[in-house]
């Protein structure tokens, strides 16, 4: 357990303290193996020593030595700053500490250009895709689920009777119901015939749950199918998309997606609490997305050809 120090203690608060304290037992496994990954690099360069005695230049100087790309190291500082922000928060860190470490400055990035795929933009996706990140991939599309939420997804969190989902324990909008369109469907029951049903629903060759590399994968696929700067959370997008094109209402698909406000579109003015499973049957991109499947069933894993 840490106890609070202060600066003029003779125990301070070292870097060891900061690593136990990122190791939140709330925190998904590949979170603290990231976290414990990073606060061992800290630890091997400056030692044990008080996190009062750091400084910018020092950590920076670090993390060049390290030769590590600038993405990783974008995510490195995140790391420590959000540990010595919970630190400080919980009283065991002073905030002037954390302010000459991290001064607060105004980061302007470029718009995110989100946008709904097309069918045939996914089947470019899927072809352009190992055979195993296929029906995780597809199974987005046909649920809308963020990508922690298909991760954590377990055989215990289906619904057969009823043909729905319930999202994991662990999302922010947890305990809402996700319906369980025909593909999506389809996936579940031929994915139960080759196992036995038992823990993590989609899994690497590894038997290991998905994480980031998973996602760095689904990026590459796309830009090898021509479709740059394409995300996971595209196929979220999509989903919702294609649920407002067949017609259903805004406020039972913000229900189903888990937010309280759609930013992708404004399509419905004065939305009605509808059954959202009768709108989808009709003629939209999810019926001609099956078909497209059906007619190139080359270079498509088995499970999600229709």
């Amino acid at each position: 357990m840490i106890i609070s120090r202060h600066a003029s203690s003779p125990s301070p608060f070292t870097l060891q303290d900061l690593m136990d304290l990122a190791q939140d037992p709330r925190y998904r496994p590949s979170t603290r193996r990231r976290n414990t990954i990073v606060f061992r690099k800290l630890i091997r360069h400056f030692g044990p020593i008080p996190v009062q005695d750091l400084t910018r230049q020092a950590i920076l100087q670090c993390l060049a030595n390290t030769q590590c790309s600038a993405s990783t190291a974008v995510l490195e500082l995140r790391i420590l700053r959000a540990a010595l922000v919970k630190a400080t928060a919980l009283g065991l860190v002073q905030a002037p500490i954390v302010q000459s470490l991290f001064p607060r400055s105004r980061v302007i990035r470029p718009p995110r250009h989100r946008r709904p795929l097309t069918p045939q933009e996914v089947l470019q996706i899927l072809q352009s895709s190992e055979s195993w990140i296929q029906s995780p991939i597809l199974f987005a599309i046909h649920t809308g689920l963020r990508f922690h939420e298909l991760a954590n997804l377990k055989w215990e969190h289906v619904d057969w009777e009823r043909g729905q989902l319930t999202v994991p324990d662990r999302s922010v909008f947890e305990g809402r119901r996700i319906p369980l369109l025909k593909t999506a469907r389809m996936i579940l029951d031929r994915l139960r015939s080759l196992n036995s049903c038992s823990g993590i629903l989609f899994t690497t060759p590894r038997g290991r749950c998905l994480d980031q590399g998973t996602s760095a994968l689904v990026r590459e696929s796309a830009r090898k199918a021509g479709i740059p700067d394409s995300h996971f959370h595209d196929f979220r997008t999509t989903f919702v998309a294609w649920c407002a094109d067949a017609g259903v209402p805004n406020i039972p698909l913000a229900e189903i997606a888990g937010c309280s406000k759609l930013s992708v579109f404004s399509w419905i003015v004065e939305p009605r609490p509808e059954d959202v499973l009768k709108h989808l049957p009709e003629r939209n991109n999810f019926v001609k997305m099956a078909k497209l499947l059906k007619q190139n069933p080359s270079a498509l894993n088995p499970i999600i050809v229709p």
